[in-house]
């Protein structure tokens, strides 16, 4: 009996394996579909006529995020943006000045807001804010001409 326990011990151990390695083999395959997806995906919401990236990081990962006009700023035709993850945030903020087409003699600030709460550091990589503050796979970022949340 004691050694027909010993089988039965062993032989569900073993199950018990397979299934684990059946289960991260196909978690391996999830990750992947899910890659190529978000990639496509990015392509696709990007465009590429009015795309915020203009350098040869074809091959890094991008980034999709919304720009939303707060405090009377002028507002976007297009409002969903896609950009390599080590573009920073003052490289949007300059996109922004070049696109709204703001006097730089006047001195016209824009002010960049993560989620209606905080002014994100113009150095802070665009991957590192969407990593913490991404919502649905999306970044919201408002701007704006006058300081709006702080």
């Amino acid at each position: 009996m004691k050694k027909w326990m010993k089988i039965n011990s062993l032989f569900f151990l073993l199950l018990l394996f397979c299934l684990f390695e059946i289960k991260c083999y196909l978690l391996e395959i999830k990750d992947e579909e899910q890659r190529h997806f978000r990639r496509s995906n990015m392509a696709s919401a990007a465009g590429d006529e009015d795309n915020v990236d203009t350098t040869n990081a074809e091959n890094e990962e991008k980034i999709v995020f919304l720009l939303r006009a707060a405090g009377g700023a002028p507002i976007l035709k297009r409002k969903k943006w896609a950009v390599p993850r080590s573009k920073t945030v003052g490289n949007i903020a300059e996109f922004l000045t070049k696109h709204l087409q703001l006097d730089t003699d006047k001195q016209n600030q824009i002010y960049l807001y993560v989620n209606q709460a905080f002014a994100p550091a113009f150095d802070t990589t665009m991957g590192a804010v969407n990593d913490c503050f991404h919502s649905e796979g999306t970044l919201v970022l408002h701007y704006s001409l006058t300081p709006a949340w702080g």
